[in-house]
């Protein structure tokens, strides 16, 4: 239950590391897991006749 618990602790340390684009620091705490090669991201489709709307939000 012990070692349940422990790698339950270091997942969630690591994304919480990974959420604040700490990367490096989140690696370290799964060495076990391959690092894959970030993808670059896709530049965005530009709007040729589109509106721009407000942000609306449900509160």
């Amino acid at each position: 239950m012990n070692t349940i618990l422990n790698r339950i602790d270091r997942l969630m340390m690591a994304i919480t590391f990974a959420e604040a684009n700490e990367a490096e620091l989140a690696q370290e705490y799964i060495p076990s897991r391959k690092t894959v090669p970030s993808k670059q991201a896709e530049p965005n489709t530009t709007m040729t006749s589109g509106q721009i709307l407000p942000t609306q939000t449900a509160h």
